[in-house]
């Protein structure tokens, strides 16, 4: 046999060797998108501890150009299961704009979502399931086994969470919750078909077609450590008083939740940005980091755990002092932040409506505390997350993404 030949046959062998071993990784690359992708998943609306009544799912363009979705559905199947259902979508979705898609409400919940492009009647799993959009309106039959939906070239984007058995990557995103959906990073631009890393778990935060519009190609990050010299706990002083009585402004780690006689622990972080006259302000979120817990978990028997908002100060200056635990906030739980941490990092994303009370161009102070001041059981039972005065890496941050015209 013709020595070239023969090479070009053994490569050949080889190649298709190789993609035989890789079915999941080529699948994957499938549901990849460069225009319209799944920007947020939510399944706790109107569920226990829940703000919103309604479960949702966001799209987003972070392509150039507008893409019309008519004839289009958003797919929905529990985790390891094959029966879909869906909510069939119209319309045109502009570059850099969200598309919200409001789904079942629950019994509980006390906001409703901002006007929804769409809704649909599918009633999620909050902790674990599928999501697929798909280009037409035919229900999928996948979800017998691992990654079995893949290839599909309906299928335009896709993630599984939780104990999902389909997903983008390797990997489903993490579990979520009654109080924390999975947001894709990059206000939505980001998108390396992997779902564990492109997606991670805060605090639920729905957008629309009337929020602000994204620039992906302009996109800026500033990531923004607090300030251990300002940050701290304060300790209720008597169960009922609330009133400052001790504080901590030395400590790496800050506690949030109640003490052996029911008083109350809050923390106070502090950041100070910098960013451009005219920058554009696409999403704000608040990152701390978990140390350990103490006694029962106060996201269990505390409610949940909410951001007040002040700038510059709490106080008369920058110092955490006494008076801070029950010093008047300038917006009141501004935002909730999420239950479930991604690599051990709670996240609490603001609304936009939040966005004019965090100073851009100096100090805001956020003071940290459970809905619930005390669960009354005479025990300790607090959360420790670590502060400004812990290393570098566990510092708690304030992401702030944005884009100058």
């Amino acid at each position: 046999m013709n020595t070239f030949l023969s090479k070009t046959i053994c490569a050949a062998i080889i190649a298709a060797m190789l993609l035989g071993l890789l079915p999941s990784q080529i699948s994957a690359a499938k549901a990849a998108s460069d225009s319209i992708v799944i920007s947020q998943v939510y399944g706790g609306g109107g569920n226990s501890g829940a703000v919103y009544k309604n479960d949702f799912v966001e799209l987003f363009n972070r392509g150039a150009v507008a893409v019309d979705i008519t004839g289009w559905s958003l797919q929905y199947a529990s985790a390891t299961g094959s029966s879909w259902e869906k909510a069939n979508l119209v319309g045109t979705i502009q570059p850099g704009k969200y598309y919200l898609i409001q789904l079942a409400a629950g019994s509980g919940g006390t906001k409703n979502l901002p006007t929804p492009e769409a809704t649909g009647s599918l009633a999620m799993n909050s902790s674990s399931a599928k999501i697929a959009l798909v280009t037409n309106q035919i229900l999928l039959t996948c979800g017998n086994s691992t990654n079995d939906c893949f290839p599909n070239p309906a299928i335009k984007d896709f993630i599984g969470y939780g104990t999902a058995d389909n997903h983008e990557g390797a990997a489903a995103a993490g579990a979520l919750s009654n109080v924390a959906a999975a947001l894709r990073n990059g206000s939505g631009c980001a998108d390396s078909d992997r779902n564990k890393s492109d997606f991670y778990a805060s605090s639920p935060n729905p957008r629309n077609s009337a929020s602000t519009t994204v620039y992906c190609a302009l996109l800026k990050k500033m990531t923004l450590r607090s300030n251990g010299a300002y940050d701290g706990w304060i300790l209720e002083s008597s169960e009922t008083s609330k009133r400052g009585g001790l504080l901590d402004a030395i400590s790496a780690t800050i506690f949030i939740g109640d003490d052996a006689m029911d008083r109350q622990y809050l923390a106070l972080l502090h950041f100070t940005a910098k960013l451009p006259a005219k920058a554009v302000i696409t999403s704000i979120s608040l990152k701390i980091k978990k140390q350990g817990v103490a006694g029962a978990n106060p996201f269990q028997t505390h409610g949940s755990l909410l951001v007040d908002i002040r700038k510059p100060y709490f106080g008369a200056n920058a110092d955490l002092l006494l008076p801070d635990f029950q010093a008047r906030a300038r917006k009141t739980s501004a935002a909730q932040v999420g239950d479930i941490p991604t690599s051990g990092w709670h996240t609490a994303s603001f609304p936009a409506e939040v966005f004019p009370y965090i100073n851009l161009a100096g100090t805001t102070q956020f003071r940290l505390r459970f809905a619930n001041d005390d669960n009354d059981d005479k025990g300790a039972d607090y959360m420790k997350f670590y502060s400004g005065n812990a290393g570098i890496n566990t510092q708690p941050m304030l992401v702030i993404e944005y884009y100058v015209p």
